[in-house]
């Protein structure tokens, strides 16, 4: 890994929370919500019919994540 903060450092907390923070608006950006905990993230959207556009924020938004 080339990137990431230090565990055990004492601005851990502080170093994470700015290491993360972007995601938080890319996901936002595609019209998708999430829920962050600690180190975990659950993407999700309302379905309605057509599914083809709930799929479509979805994928996007994963493609961008990666």
């Amino acid at each position: 890994m080339t990137t990431g903060v230090p565990q055990g450092y004492v601005l851990e907390p502080l170093l994470y929370t700015i290491y993360v923070s972007p995601i938080g608006r890319l996901i936002a950006n595609h019209g998708v919500e999430y829920h962050q905990y600690a180190d975990d993230i659950q993407i999700f959207t309302r379905m309605t019919v057509p599914f083809a556009t709930a799929f479509d924020s979805l994928q996007g938004c994963v493609e961008s994540l990666q």
